[in-house]
């Protein structure tokens, strides 16, 4: 049986020309729709580390989620675009910024079709 993270390289369609490349694999014992669903209900903002870190980054504190809602509807907030998504399998997210700025400098006004050979003035040094 063929390798699902081979047969769906969505991310391809947007990353035509990466600088590197990488594969990484985790097996867990459970139906790909039980972890679907359960990625798609973490919340990053509960882990101690991930609030320091993210404090240290933009000097502001990151609170916990308020309100429950679904992992796409919280990246989205923050200026992530779904780019590809396969029910119960895959997710291909894009963000785009000035990451080296202490606010990141998110470009908050992209769309999927604007990660196809995406290269926005001022993006890079």
């Amino acid at each position: 049986m063929a390798n699902p993270i081979e047969d769906h390289a969505r991310i391809d369609e947007y990353l035509t020309s990466p600088d590197f490349s990488a594969r990484y694999e985790i097996r867990i014992n459970a139906p790909a729709p039980v972890v679907y669903r359960c990625l798609l209900r973490s919340d990053f903002s509960e882990l101690w580390l991930v609030r320091l870190l993210m404090t240290v980054r933009s000097g502001k504190r990151l609170p916990r989620s308020p309100l429950p809602s679904d992992l796409r509807q919280r990246l989205q907030g923050i200026g992530f675009v779904i780019l590809a998504e396969a029910a119960s399998e895959e997710l291909v997210l894009g963000i785009a910024g000035r990451f080296w700025r202490p606010d990141g400098g998110r470009c908050t006004d992209l769309v999927a079709d604007d990660f196809v050979g995406f290269l926005a003035p001022d993006t890079r040094r």
